[in-house]
């Protein structure tokens, strides 16, 4: 798919029109970052997936220190940045985490360091905002199967696929459908009401009226990808791409993914620099890398799915797979934050808690 689609999605901005415009200097950016502190990063990110970043980072900058610390959800990204600065405590120089009121609400305090990093011109439009955040990566959400155990004519393409095939064959999926549960979890109500806005709250309800009753609820993706290698489950529903491990010579023949092919949700997972950190520079070295086209493959390699046209065709995940040979308007369904989504939290999970069940 081209990179003038991606241009095309909604959540364009005009950077050059921000205070942010202002080229940088690199090279001096390079050198005060070496007499800097370690730049701290708070983040939901496995040691796993910075092992790789890292590796990279500081391969091109060995002189600067990522002390990345990992917290337990997005939300707790947020709030320990808060506490700490408010209390003037030692604090992340750049967060890394889902959510759109959050970030505003950090905008509106001036909390987020505007500037440009040096390879915005060939970055995708929604991939930056005229205050100074950045996209990371593209959180996906797809629907991955036990190809041994459900028969390849009940193989899911996409939520209204899926849907047909429960209700022509119920036996074949009852009680056998993971996914997160957002009744409880903020991250997987944002997927579902991402989902009722793609398709219509109509449309979405339907859809649930036969899925809810048939899905088991899990804290974690990992535990919904093993019961589903083993049987368990013959279906996993709306879980995050960069938490799916790639099948490998072992689940190869077991474990199929795909992106839903009439509404793949996608969360933005952003970064910025903080104004409440110590190490500024540094902060910006980090953010410019991991939006330059190596950190993208870097973002990739370390099972992330990246956005930048430079990194397509170089890794195994990329935001472009979700819409290739596909209708763009069904294929992507992106998050957009806006305050009906606090608003209609209540009613929305009472609804489906009369659906699911439990």
């Amino acid at each position: 798919m081209s990179y003038q689609f991606i241009k095309g999605l909604v959540l364009s901005a005009v950077l050059a029109a921000s205070p942010a415009a202002a080229a940088e200097d690199w090279a001096a950016i390079e050198q005060a970052a070496k007499a800097e502190g370690p730049v701290l990063a708070y983040t939901t990110l496995t040691p796993e997936n910075w092992k790789v970043l890292l590796d990279a980072f500081n391969a091109k900058y060995p002189d600067v220190k990522v002390t990345p610390v990992r917290t337990g959800s997005h939300a707790e990204t947020f709030e320990r940045y808060r506490a700490e600065s408010a209390s003037g405590t030692k604090t992340a120089d750049v967060l890394l985490a889902v959510g759109p009121d959050q970030w505003k609400a950090l905008v509106d305090s001036k909390d987020v360091v505007p500037f440009e990093v040096s390879d915005i011109g060939q970055l995708p439009s929604f991939s930056y905002t005229a205050d100074g955040r950045y996209t990371l990566s593209t959180d996906s959400q797809v629907v991955i199967f036990n190809k041994l155990v459900l028969p390849e004519d009940l193989w899911p393409k996409g939520t209204g696929d899926l849907v047909e095939k429960v209700k022509a064959h119920p036996e074949a999926f009852a009680d056998k459908i993971g996914s997160y549960n957002p009744q409880v979890s903020p991250f997987a109500y944002s997927v579902y009401w991402t989902l009722k806005e793609h398709f219509g709250s109509d449309a979405f309800w339907a859809n649930e009226t036969v899925l809810a009753p048939e899905l088991r609820f899990e804290q974690a993706a990992g535990v919904v990808v093993n019961k589903t290698l083993t049987g368990e489950y013959v279906v996993g529903y709306m879980l995050p791409e960069a938490l799916v491990p790639l099948p490998d010579d072992a689940t190869r023949d077991v474990l199929g993914i795909v992106y839903p092919n009439d509404g793949t949700p996608v969360l933005l997972r952003e970064m910025a620099v903080m104004a409440k950190g110590s190490s500024h520079d540094g902060a910006k070295l980090l953010v410019n890398f991991l939006t330059s086209a190596e950190g993208q493959v870097a973002l990739g390699k370390a099972g992330l799915t990246p956005y930048s046209p430079a990194a397509e065709g170089k890794v195994s995940r990329h935001y472009n797979n979700i819409v290739a040979g596909g209708d763009s308007a069904k294929s992507v369904a992106l998050y957009k934050w806006e305050p009906r989504v606090d608003e209609e939290m209540k009613d929305f999970r009472a609804k489906f808690h009369q659906l699911a069940g439990e």
